[in-house]
């Protein structure tokens, strides 16, 4: 989803794509929830008159999307339509997981396409021939990036001898055929704020992300979801020419 901030809104857009996913359950207690780039941003339980979780629809119900009904099908307001861009929307017949959905949100789904642990065993092949994952959460086994004997450190992040210990290790979580995300011995995500990367805990979503380009056989080089390419210095540079070319290999 794409489309300008709306007045006083703290949840939603902000002239970037977004992801937004809604799941509703009847049992064993109903409960509707609300994920933003595959975090939870609103969860209701036993809402009375307020949630509809337990209510099934029948044939000649009505589904809109980016306009608020007052009437069946009617009654609809120019003030209150969505000012935006849609994609990829997507129908489940089951409420899928919080797991499922950041699993599935960065990949262009077909039907009767291979399963999402094929696709995630996939990508780890062409990220590092050779290498497994587990299949499941997508997880490589643990890794070094480094470059003229210096490899990649948290916490930071920053540039340590390779091979220099447990702050050199990092977890490659495979979101689609060619995005990961990177995560450090604590827990810490690597993000692509703007202006340098930084090491987070808790910061999964989009800035979390990022897509690697393969140069050679295990040596890649990673872009920011803002299009920007990951340095030497640990910058972020808009000039793929600046961009370092990492060595991924399995932690010393």
């Amino acid at each position: 989803m794409l489309g300008p901030r709306a007045p006083g809104d703290s949840c939603a857009p902000d002239g970037r794509w977004h992801h937004l996913a809604y799941t509703k359950t009847a049992n064993p207690t109903p409960q509707r929830t609300l994920y933003l780039d595959g975090e939870v941003v609103l969860l209701s339980r036993n809402g009375g008159a307020a949630i509809d979780a337990d209510r099934t629809y029948a044939n000649g119900s009505a589904l809109v999307l980016g306009q608020d009904q007052d009437s069946f099908g009617g009654g609809f307001q120019a003030s209150q339509a969505f000012r935006g861009s849609m994609t990829e929307l997507r129908f489940w017949n089951v409420a899928r997981t919080q797991l499922e959905i950041r699993d599935a949100m960065f990949m262009r789904l077909q039907p009767d396409a291979v399963s999402t642990c094929d696709a995630v065993r996939e990508a780890c092949r062409n990220t590092v021939g050779g290498f497994e994952c587990d299949c499941a959460p997508g997880f490589l086994p643990p890794l070094e990036l480094a470059h003229d004997g210096f490899s990649l450190h948290v916490p930071g992040p920053t540039l340590w001898p390779t091979g220099g210990g447990v702050g050199n290790v990092w977890r490659l979580s495979v979101r689609a055929e060619n995005q990961v995300e990177l995560q450090g011995w604590q827990g810490q995500y690597l993000t692509a704020p703007s202006g340098a990367p930084a090491a987070r805990e808790g910061a999964v979503g989009v800035d979390a992300v990022w897509t690697y380009v393969t140069v050679r056989d295990n040596v890649i080089k990673l872009q920011s979801w803002e299009g920007t390419w990951l340095t030497a210095a640990l910058q972020l540079s808009a000039t793929e020419g600046d961009a370092q070319e990492w060595q991924v290999g399995p932690a010393a």
